[in-house]
């Protein structure tokens, strides 16, 4: 019997580990799988983020009595209008940022010589190298590149984006109908409509708060002269 026992404990434990390998190979193929579907991925959930904060302006223009249709054209017109500014801000910003570099690297400079000269008087020996390192602009100016070429890359996403919105404003209506034929079960349909509603008032609630805090950070970095306030305004939104 205790034979038995401890054979039927290793093919326990064996098969635990199993399927603790089997679920951790799945992991990693699955993060490996989202790794090299973002470009397609990216895009997609973009518009489900905001299509599921545009509904509510649909479902308030239609309660307002304005046709479905116009509703979801005036929300999508809306849409756009908000993305091409966010575009333009964010491209003029970093164009701006990136002409201003050599005088920042000036300043930087300066202030390398200034903290060399303050560790000599003080009868410190200061390593040049990591100073160099510290005041190195030219990482600054890889950084801008690097989010410019990101915001290229969004930029000639946003007509796929725009259409994903406009193709799941215009679908939402019959969005109900289809699931109560997926899913056969009404009960079913109340419990991730319910659902639904959570997510989208949480990302209401936090999009309005980023916004929010984003232009009280922009306020304040105006008010005590920081270069490129609105930039890190929407920094501050988006992140």
């Amino acid at each position: 019997y205790r034979v038995a026992v401890e054979w039927s404990m290793s093919v326990l434990s064996s098969h635990r580990t199993l399927v603790a390998l089997v679920a951790l190979a799945s992991i990693v193929v699955v993060a490996l799988g989202l790794r090299l579907a973002g470009a397609v991925m990216l895009p997609v959930l973009t518009a489900l983020f905001i299509s599921i904060v545009s509904l509510p302006a649909v479902r308030v223009l239609e309660r307002a009595r304005v046709p479905r249709v116009l509703a979801t054209i005036l929300t999508l017109l809306l849409d756009v209008g908000v993305l091409l500014g966010i575009v333009a801000l964010a491209l003029t910003s970093i164009s701006e940022l990136r002409t201003a570099l050599p005088r920042y690297g000036a300043a930087l400079d300066a202030l390398h010589h200034e903290s060399v000269e303050a560790l000599l008087r003080a009868g410190v020996s200061p390593s040049a190298v990591e100073l160099d390192r510290i005041f190195d602009v030219g990482s600054v100016g890889t950084v801008v590149g690097m989010v410019l070429s990101q915001v290229t890359e969004i930029v000639s996403n946003a007509l796929l984006v725009v259409l994903l919105v406009g193709f799941v404003l215009f679908e939402h209506a019959a969005f109900e109908s289809k699931l109560e034929i997926l899913l056969g079960s009404h009960e079913n349909i109340e419990r991730l409509a319910q659902a639904a509603s959570r997510v989208q008032r949480y990302l209401v609630v936090k999009t309005g708060i980023s916004l929010l805090v984003a232009v009280l950070v922009g306020i304040c970095l105006a008010a005590i002269g920081v270069d490129f306030a609105l930039l890190w305004a929407l920094l501050t939104f988006l992140l």
